[in-house]
């Protein structure tokens, strides 16, 4: 199959999103607003001269090595002349979102990322100390996670749901072969009917990639 390709930048994060159709067709993304957790802010103790005082103290950071997408998919399959289309079929639903570092992977050669050593490797990849509490070792804990045709049997992580419960999406990680040194992959099956997301909205997927120091450039793929 022939694809073609249409580059949405969002800060330091692209996005690439190919149309797997049976015809070159352009798929185009329409990005919106990106936000980041904002800790709550600090207090303060008065200190006397004297006094002994029990303090607990709690904090709730922003990770700096994750990236989280949501949202709808959309798009046909067209027979046509270059940009003049001789017929139309709007009705495709989509089985599956992929992301990946490399802009042109070898889908041949998905293999599932499973083991401890294949996610330390995967840590390593993009720059993590796999012992850090969110690393991928220690995020991506699931298993037998499986994303659409492609990734089966994987690691995987399943962000949540607005009332702060495991969603309805698993993101699952696969080794690809690719010009990327990080020869990641990461997808997630579309709910066409939609399902509440992590801020209360209805949508098709939500997926987590991991994103090394000085952020990362991800190719997204739709799978019919």
């Amino acid at each position: 199959m022939e694809q073609r390709q249409f580059i949405v930048t969002i800060l330091t994060i692209s996005i690439l999103i190919l149309g797997f159709a049976y015809a070159n067709e352009p798929a185009q993304s329409t990005p919106g607003a990106t936000g980041q957790y904002t800790p709550t802010g600090g207090n303060t103790i008065g200190a006397g001269g004297g006094n002994v005082t029990e303090v607990n103290i709690s904090a709730d950071l922003s990770t700096s090595k994750w990236q989280g997408y949501w949202g709808n998919v959309s798009g046909s399959l067209r027979l046509g002349d270059g940009s003049n289309v001789f017929f139309d079929w709007s009705n495709v639903e989509f089985a599956a979102v992929y992301a990946s570092p490399n802009s042109n992977p070898d889908w041949t050669s998905v293999t599932a990322v499973s083991s401890q050593g294949d996610k330390e490797t995967k840590d390593a990849a993009f720059g993590f100390t796999n012992t850090d509490a969110d690393s991928i070792t220690n995020t991506m804990t699931g298993s037998a996670c499986a994303a659409g045709t492609e990734i089966s049997g994987a690691a995987g992580v399943t962000p949540y749901d607005n009332a702060g419960d495991p969603g309805s999406w698993d993101t699952c990680i696969a080794d690809i072969t690719g010009t990327d040194t990080t020869r990641a992959l990461f997808g997630t099956n579309i709910i066409s009917a939609g399902a509440t997301a992590y801020n209360g909205l209805n949508v098709q997927f939500q997926l987590m990639v991991p994103a090394a120091d000085g952020g990362t450039n991800y190719y997204f793929f739709l799978e019919i």
